[in-house]
């Protein structure tokens, strides 16, 4: 079928433009995103990257009336990860400064018995700043190669 010039294009010829356009917004939106590099939920929260042998698996925030928490499950193949965090907040070993927010809003991939059960024989971190109401936490599980970290303050 010809085409005359008043006539308009055929359907498919627009429905190839639309796709093509579509596309190419698609891309450049991915390119932007890799220039620019958007902050991850990590990285806002932290104000880290994690190392490359680090990726988080599980993110959560939970907002109540005057208290923030943060909760992130992360895989790890090296301890660069745990390095890095204990260094930034100087977290110290054991149990005295262990500090965690209550099971009320646990999202369903936070194991609080298991992690309870680690900071009786295990790994774990942290710090609690009365001054500036804050705390930080983490749990090492080397049987699933994760790390918990919860933050937050009060």
């Amino acid at each position: 079928m010809d085409q005359t010039p008043n006539q308009s294009p055929p359907r498919h010829k627009k429905l190839v433009l639309f796709l093509s356009i579509g596309l190419a917004c698609f891309v450049g939106l991915l390119a932007s995103i890799y220039i620019f590099a958007i902050p991850s939920k990590f990285e806002l929260a932290t104000e880290e990257k994690l190392p490359g042998s680090a990726k988080v698996v599980h993110a959560d925030y939970d907002l109540a009336p005057f208290d923030q928490i943060h909760r992130f499950a992360i895989s790890f193949k090296d301890d660069q990860a745990r390095d890095l965090l204990v260094q930034k907040w100087q977290l110290t070993a054991g149990s005295s400064d262990i500090m965690s927010s209550s099971s009320i809003n646990d999202p369903a991939w936070w194991p609080r018995t298991q992690l309870e059960s680690i900071e009786q024989s295990g790994e774990c971190y942290g710090r609690v700043d009365d001054l500036n109401e804050q705390w930080w936490t983490i749990w090492i599980d080397r049987n699933t190669d994760l790390l918990y970290l919860e933050m937050g303050n009060w």
